[in-house]
């Protein structure tokens, strides 16, 4: 939701329910990851004081979101066609 919105996102250590989606937005620098609460100071400086940064990293989590979008659509259609 942060992402569709154009905010910067900045998520915790305990990801597992989002895996695969977290790896391809930390792998694409399109979120901040964190070990632990005492990171989080320096994650909002960083994202408020480098703003070119910061717009490079929003745009790059709206291109992996984009790229998922109607995943599930075209899932079910895979699922449709094989069963017929």
């Amino acid at each position: 939701e942060a992402i569709f919105a154009g905010k910067p996102v900045i998520v915790g250590p305990n990801m597992e329910n989002f895996s695969t989606l977290i790896a391809q937005l930390i792998q694409n620098n399109a979120i901040k990851q964190i070990d632990g609460p005492e990171m989080i100071v320096e994650s909002v400086s960083e994202i408020l004081l480098e703003p070119e940064k910061t717009q490079k990293m929003v745009s790059s989590a709206n291109d992996v979101l984009s790229f998922h979008r109607g995943s599930s659509k075209r899932t079910a259609e895979i699922i449709l066609n094989k069963s017929l």
